[in-house]
């Protein structure tokens, strides 16, 4: 079923999960990073703020 799906896509010039975005001609390619540092830094906030509520319900179980 989905390589008939993308067979169709392809029939008609579609490419799926293409992405090219036009900044990179205006920024370069190091302007890629932004969005991966960005990715960095709400990764360790969830990752911090996860186990400081596993820390905190640690914390409440024992009283």
């Amino acid at each position: 079923m989905a390589s008939f799906g993308f067979a169709f896509l392809e029939a008609f010039d579609i490419s799926a999960g293409a992405f090219e975005p036009d900044f990179i001609d205006r920024f370069g390619d190091w302007f890629l990073l932004v969005s991966v540092l960005a990715i960095a830094v709400v990764l360790g906030i969830a990752f911090l703020l996860f186990r400081r509520a596993q820390s905190s319900r640690e914390t409440a179980d024992r009283a």
